[in-house]
C-alpha cells in the first residue's frame, strides 16, 4: 500500500529507468504525453503517469526490466490542477496515480533524484560531491541489482 508524500499537494513523482542520455533530453524537452509508453488507467488518451507517492515511485525503476547503461531516477515534478487523479478503482486502489494528460515542460522538474547506493539522491548533492573528489564506483554497489543498472 503507498501513502501519499506530505508534499504531494504541490510535487508528485515520476520513477524511471533511463539512460544518462535521456535524463539530459528529459532535462531539456520535459515529459510529454506522446512519447509514454504506459498508459495503463487513463481514459484512453496518452497520459504521463505520475505518483504523489516517491516510494512508488521508486518502485516504477524496477518495473521496467533493465537498460544497458540505465540509472534509476525520481523525478520530483511541480503538480498542476490539470493533473488528473487515476480513476480506476482497481489499478488506483491507494489513490496515489496521477496522470498528465498535457506536457510537462522542463522547468516543471522541481528536482532529480538518482538511485545511488544509499537510495534516492539529488543530482545536485552528487555533482556537489563530485567537485570534492572522485565518487564511489557504481561497479562496487550495483550488483545488488543483478548488474542490471550499468
Amino acid at each position: 500500500n503507498y501513502i501519499a508524500d506530505k508534499k504531494s499537494d504541490e510535487i508528485l513523482y515520476r520513477g524511471m529507468l533511463i539512460t544518462p542520455e535521456e535524463l539530459a533530453k528529459i532535462l531539456k524537452e520535459g515529459f510529454s504525453p506522446v512519447h509514454s509508453k504506459w498508459n495503463a488507467g487513463t481514459d484512453g488518451r496518452p497520459a504521463v503517469s505520475l505518483s504523489s507517492s516517491s516510494v512508488e515511485a521508486t518502485h516504477y525503476i524496477f518495473q521496467s526490466g533493465s537498460k544497458r547503461n540505465g540509472i534509476g531516477v525520481v523525478f520530483e515534478v511541480r503538480r498542476k490542477p490539470s493533473m488528473e487523479l487515476g480513476k480506476d478503482p482497481v489499478l488506483n486502489r491507494t489513490k496515489t496515480i496521477y496522470y498528465s494528460y498535457e506536457d510537462i515542460p522542463p522547468e516543471d522538474i522541481v528536482d532529480v533524484l538518482v538511485w545511488g547506493e544509499y537510495g534516492l539522491e539529488s543530482l545536485d548533492k552528487i555533482f556537489e560531491n563530485a567537485q570534492k573528489g572522485p565518487l564511489k564506483p557504481h561497479t562496487a554497489w550495483t550488483g545488488q541489482f543483478g548488474r542490471m543498472l550499468f
